[in-house]
């Protein structure tokens, strides 16, 4: 029986190693993938061995980095006692429908306690 081959799992490219693949700047290759205004001044030929070549090597851009550059991370953020059946359960489900990619962390606090920072309480009060 013969043993089927299986691809070697490589880590994701770099927009640094794709240009250096491509023989052009890192800015180049950036514009091109991000769609940035600055692309009509690239020519056509580029572009399209720019974008062919990214998805030959599924280069897809870092998120992480992105956010970084940008100060814009993209993520909601929602608060809710309990996640068991009910209310809470539905609003979360709706929410991973519309974004795949949300992660869920629930909280280890016990319903009515409220973790972080005590409120202060006014004197005289």
């Amino acid at each position: 029986m013969g043993h089927a081959q299986s691809k070697p799992v490589t880590a994701p490219i770099s927009l640094k190693q794709l240009a250096d693949h491509l023989s052009l700047s890192p800015a180049t290759v950036s514009l091109v993938v991000n769609i940035a205004p600055g692309i009509r001044t690239i020519a056509m030929a580029t572009r399209v061995g720019v974008l062919a070549t990214a998805k030959e090597f599924n280069y897809h851009p870092n998120r992480l980095a992105r956010s970084l550059r940008t100060r814009q991370t993209l993520t909601i953020g929602v608060i809710v006692p309990e996640l068991s059946e009910g209310y809470f359960t539905a609003m979360k489900n709706a929410v991973v429908n519309f974004d795949s990619e949300m992660v869920v962390r629930e909280s280890t606090a016990p319903a009515g306690v409220q973790s972080g920072r005590p409120k202060k309480k006014r004197l005289g009060a």
